[in-house]
């Protein structure tokens, strides 16, 4: 039977571990109000569970994976987007991530890289419908202007927006035709060489019954055909036209290139 004043030191004893619920550890002073564990000390580091890794993709050694997992990974492995090497990383739920010093990435952030899939809140800029996205990615999206699908990356460069380009639209060409107003404004004229005064030979037919009694040039009188000559014009030219021998093929315009895959930043 719980007597009054066995229930008063009960009240006190589940008081005083509540109260413990909170830790500071190293010092006899209260934990901050809203932290659960606070270390205290001027000499001495927190040292995290050194683990061993077997790849990011892998939650060994834990049983699966548990989003704000931290450890220090002690090993070299795995190949490819998967691969781990020694330092901190944390979980997120899906995968192992290294934690990297740099600045953090903003919502509308762009970048290449050799990864092929989405990760850590960067989402491939391949196309896709955007209600494939989680509903925070899809309202940040749609927050940066971004329609029915991401736009597709693919085989295209980033140019800076201007008077004739808009923010998030596409355009340009792989290849060109050229046609006669893309060609310089200039003339392409030419004459052939002169070979003075002279004359051109030509056949003309006999149109006569008994053309011996005609006074046709001699040994001329075959019954077909006679040689005439034209009167001399003088010196002059002639008028060439040449064939520029083009096809009308198409002009590549593709520089030379590093094909990585393009991300946006759109968050969890």
């Amino acid at each position: 039977m719980i007597t009054k004043k066995k229930l008063i030191v009960l009240l006190f004893t589940a008081a005083s571990f509540v109260t413990k619920a909170q830790v500071n550890v190293g010092a006899n002073s209260a934990p901050n109000t809203d932290a659960m564990l606070e270390i205290s000390g001027s000499s001495k580091g927190l040292l995290l569970p050194r683990v061993t890794l077997s790849s990011a993709s892998t939650a060994s050694p834990l049983s699966s994976h548990v989003a704000g997992m931290t450890v220090y990974n002690t090993a070299t492995a795995g190949t490819g987007t998967a691969a781990v090497t020694p330092g901190y990383y944390y979980n997120d739920g899906l995968q192992w991530q290294r934690l990297q010093a740099g600045t953090t990435p903003v919502t509308g952030d762009v970048k290449y890289g050799y990864q092929t899939v989405d990760h850590s809140g960067w989402i491939k800029l391949d196309g896709r419908a955007k209600s494939s996205l989680t509903t925070t990615q899809q309202a940040q999206a749609t927050a940066l202007g971004i329609g029915a699908n991401l736009p597709d990356i693919s085989d295209k460069t980033i140019a800076g927006v201007s008077a004739t380009k808009t923010l998030n639209t596409t355009g340009g060409n792989s290849s060109v035709s050229l046609t006669q107003g893309n060609l310089p404004n200039v003339n392409f004229t030419g004459t052939t060489s002169t070979d003075g005064a002279h004359t051109h030979t030509y056949a003309k037919p006999y149109d006569c019954i008994d053309c011996s009694a005609l006074a046709y040039p001699a040994n001329n009188n075959d019954g077909n055909f006679f040689s005439a000559t034209t009167s001399s014009s003088g010196s002059h030219f002639h008028t060439a036209t040449v064939s520029s021998g083009g096809s009308g093929t198409t002009v590549s315009v593709q520089n030379p290139y590093l094909a990585l895959n393009g991300f946006i930043y759109l968050g969890s």
